[in-house]
């Protein structure tokens, strides 16, 4: 027997509420992205290497993972230096502050989702290199949802299947084009642009549109960074090595068994 395994749009992801004015802007949420050791948690936490997220969607969903982009990268001396050019500089507990504001903040996380609450501590001390204090506060998962509703969340740390329906802009829409979402982003400006650009997208039958407008809509969820992709979840299957051809579906809904032969 051996295992194949597959990234599929299933994400742990991180959130801000960007109506704080420690993550108001968009300079300090690219440094915390660009502090986070995303193939290190990978490795050491997840024990899957190739589960690292360098965007929002894996390649297994090709229709919204744009290899043009950038692929996020662990770069500590390049975000300290973003924060020191935005202003943010480190007082005599090494925590950056700006205007009385400390760069500080509280992270909530899934208690059922065991993993998530070692991935945010890894990313403590991940951020407190680059001046940034972060507690951690796991609990049930209604705990986000319902900060979000009441204002009072500052972080998140959770985990969001994408295709829930085959469709991604299904999660896109009340993920990223709400004031208010209910696991993701919060207070975030670029809500509107995203929202004119959904409303088209399910508007039109043009594909060559829709292709674009896609990209558009990836591209300034991976610069503004109002959510951080941290690992896509693997889908993990055990094969006999008799077995050939097999195909894992990222959707998870169908085993294609009509391409698999055996040797």
């Amino acid at each position: 027997m051996k295992g194949e395994s597959l990234p599929i749009p299933r994400v742990r992801a991180m959130a801000f509420n960007v109506g704080l004015p420690q993550f108001a802007d968009v300079c300090v949420r690219r440094a915390i992205n660009m502090a986070i050791d995303r193939k290190g948690i990978a490795s050491a936490v997840l024990r899957h290497p190739g589960s690292a997220a360098t965007q929002l969607l894996p390649a297994a969903v090709p229709a919204w993972h744009d290899a043009s982009l950038t692929p996020h990268a662990f770069d500590a001396a390049g975000a300290n230096a973003l924060l020191d050019q935005a202003g943010w500089a480190k007082g005599a507990d090494g925590v950056r502050a700006k205007e009385g504001t400390r760069l500080a903040a509280k992270v909530l996380t899934i208690a059922n989702r065991p993993e998530l609450a070692v991935m945010a501590t890894a990313m403590q001390a991940q951020l407190k290199a680059i001046g940034m204090e972060l507690s951690v506060e796991p609990g049930p998962a209604a705990n986000i949802p319902a900060a979000i509703k009441d204002g009072t969340m500052q972080m998140t740390m959770f985990a969001r299947t994408y295709v829930n329906v085959p469709e991604v802009i299904a999660t896109i829409i009340p993920d990223f084009t709400r004031e208010r979402s209910t696991w993701g982003t919060l207070n975030w400006p670029g809500r509107d642009r995203v929202k004119a650009l959904t409303d088209e997208y399910v508007q039109s039958f043009d594909e060559n549109r829709k292709a674009q407008l896609r990209q558009d809509i990836l591209k300034i969820i991976h610069e503004e960074v109002p959510v951080a992709a941290i690992s896509w979840f693997e889908h993990t299957v055990a094969v006999n090595k008799r077995v050939k051809g097999l195909v894992i579906d990222p959707f998870e809904t169908r085993y294609w068994l009509h391409k698999v032969n055996l040797m």
